[in-house]
C-alpha cells in the first residue's frame, strides 16, 4: 500500500487494513517529503543538517503553529492521548496471555523468539567472530562506519540478524556478504533493508 504523507485519513486506514492482513508480512510505505514546508524541503540540506532558528520559525508559521513558541505541547494533544495508559495496559494484558498460550503450545519456538526479542546469540562465543582490537582501525571513523564491521561478522552466520538502514546501505554500512536486498527498484527510496539468508 502507498500513500503520500498529505493523505492522512487514507494512511490511518492504510493502517487498519494492514491489521486485518494475516499470514504474510504487510508494508505500508508512505511517501515523504523530507523538510516539509520548509524552503530547503526535498534538498540535500534538509537531510544532512539542522534547519536553524529562522527555518525552524518558518515552518513553524507555514504549518499554523506559533514561531516562537519552543518545546511547546498544546493542551489538546495531551487529551488527545489520554486514553493510551488504560488502552496500552489492556494490550500488554493480552499480549502477555497469548504469549503463555504460545509457551505452553510451542516451547521450543517460544524459546527462539525470546532469544531474539531480547537480542542475544544461540550460541556461546559469538565475540570470536568480531576482528580483534588490533584488527580494528585505529583512527576515528564514524559510528555507521564501526557498527558495519559488526554487521559483516554476525549477519551472515545468524539468520536471525536483521540490520536496517534510514539511508542508502552503502552509507550507512548495514550491507554484508552474502545479503539478500530487497526493496522496489522502480521507486527511489532512502531506506534499503537487508536480511541474511535462512
Amino acid at each position: 500500500m502507498w500513500f503520500d504523507c498529505l493523505q492522512l485519513a487514507a494512511i490511518l486506514d492504510g493502517f487498519d487494513q494492514a491489521k486485518k492482513l494475516t499470514g504474510k508480512p504487510v508494508l505500508v510505505n508512505i511517501r515523504t517529503i523530507i523538510g516539509f514546508s520548509s524552503r530547503k524541503a526535498n534538498t540535500g540540506p534538509a537531510h544532512g543538517a539542522a534547519l536553524g532558528d529562522d527555518e525552524v520559525a518558518y515552518v513553524k508559521q507555514q504549518l499554523g503553529f506559533d514561531p516562537n513558541a519552543k518545546f511547546h505541547v498544546p493542551s489538546k494533544v495531551y487529551d488527545y492521548f489520554s486514553g493510551l495508559k488504560e488502552k496500552g495496559a489492556k494490550a500488554e494484558e493480552e499480549w502477555n496471555e497469548n504469549m503463555k498460550l504460545y509457551a505452553s503450545k510451542y516451547p521450543q519456538e517460544y524459546k527462539e523468539f525470546e532469544m531474539r526479542r531480547s537480542g542475544r546469540f544461540a550460541e556461546a562465543g559469538w565475540q570470536d567472530l568480531l576482528p580483534s582490537k588490533a584488527q580494528l582501525p585505529q583512527a576515528a571513523q564514524p559510528t555507521r562506519k564501526s557498527s558495519g564491521i559488526a554487521v559483516q561478522a554476525f549477519a551472515p552466520r545468524y539468520k536471525s540478524f536483521i540490520a536496517g538502514s534510514a539511508d542508502l546501505l552503502e552509507s550507512t554500512f548495514v550491507n554484508f556478504d552474502g545479503q539478500v536486498e530487497f526493496q522496489n527498484v522502480s521507486v527511489t527510496v532512502s531506506m534499503a533493508f537487508t536480511l541474511s539468508r535462512s
